[in-house]
């Protein structure tokens, strides 16, 4: 697998953000009950709120961490490079106006011509290659 951008790899920097978005405790507020037989379960287990618990059962936090992860693959523009299956390539070169500019010496159009006969010179005899313009 390879990589167009591999500086979108800074993305996994997110990922201890939100980790630690996650762990941050919260302050209570401080409330009068009239009775504190509802709240023994509460009690029980807030006393057990250490950070790995609080990281083991929160989904939320796993589907967090699966975005972040996902994005920033694909900031990273991931490709698998192989070649074609089959015995034919097919070519196809843009033949507009567009490709007239002398950005490129002589021409673009020129360049990709130039191109396409070393793809074409590099194949073995018995692949099939067509060439295609449009415009």
């Amino acid at each position: 697998m390879n990589f167009f951008n591999p500086l979108g790899f800074l993305g996994l920097l997110s990922l201890p953000i939100i980790i630690i978005l996650y762990t941050v405790k919260q302050k209570s507020k401080v409330r009068s009950v009239s009775s504190l037989y509802l709240w023994q379960k509460i009690q029980t287990d807030k006393s057990g709120t250490s950070f790995f618990k609080r990281l083991k059962n929160n989904p939320f936090l796993y589907l967090d961490l699966l975005l972040a992860l996902l994005l920033t693959l694909a900031l990273t523009e991931a490709y698998i490079h192989r070649e074609p299956a089959g015995g034919s390539m097919i070519i196809v070169i843009d033949n507009s106006l567009t490709m007239q500019a002398e950005d490129v010496a002589p021409t673009r159009l020129d360049e990709a011509k130039k191109q396409a006969c070393r793809l074409i010179d590099g194949k073995s005899p018995d692949k099939t290659v067509s060439v295609v313009t449009l415009n």
